[in-house]
């Protein structure tokens, strides 16, 4: 990592994978001297993972009593 990177990184600024149209990352064309696979971008515009959602727990609701009802056979 060369000066001007950690100054970057400093001020917000994050190396990322440069993406196309399609979401593909882009490959370096090496015929330039510059490197086109990885771009500068902002630390707020790079995706933040989702804060894991917490469940409230549940109240225990009392339990009615049971009532069986006894059905009465007749004998034959």
């Amino acid at each position: 990592m060369n000066f001007w990177e950690k100054v970057g990184n400093w001020f917000g600024w994050v190396k990322v994978r440069a993406r196309d149209e399609d979401g593909r990352y882009v490959a370096d064309d090496k015929s330039t001297a510059k490197n086109e696979a990885y771009t500068m971008v902002h630390k707020d515009l790079v995706a933040k993972p989702k804060p894991k959602r917490k469940y409230k727990k549940r109240k225990k609701v009392e339990e009615a009593p049971k009532v069986i009802k006894k059905i009465k056979r007749k004998k034959k």
